[in-house]
């Protein structure tokens, strides 16, 4: 064993202490307090989602631009 492969073998130790420091593990018998299946259905009832005039006025400033410029299109396919 080389001297990288001690080093390597101290970072992955010290990683993996951190990890387990940061996030202490969950006991195997831990359950939600209520069921949240009922939740989730009374939020997507609610109210119905929305959009806003910033939404429109962003989407057609991006039409323009693709318009405009279309090799731009790869840039905007690539921060989707």
């Amino acid at each position: 064993m080389n001297q990288d492969d001690r080093e390597l073998r101290n970072d992955e130790q010290r990683w993996k202490a951190l990890v387990e420091r940061a996030l202490p593990p969950v006991p195997a018998d831990s359950e939600p307090k209520c069921d949240l299946w009922p939740v989730v259905l009374a939020r997507i009832h609610a109210e119905p989602v929305t959009s806003h005039w910033f939404d429109w006025a962003l989407l057609s400033a991006l039409i323009v631009l693709v318009a405009i410029c279309p090799t731009s299109i790869p840039v905007f396919l690539y921060y989707l």
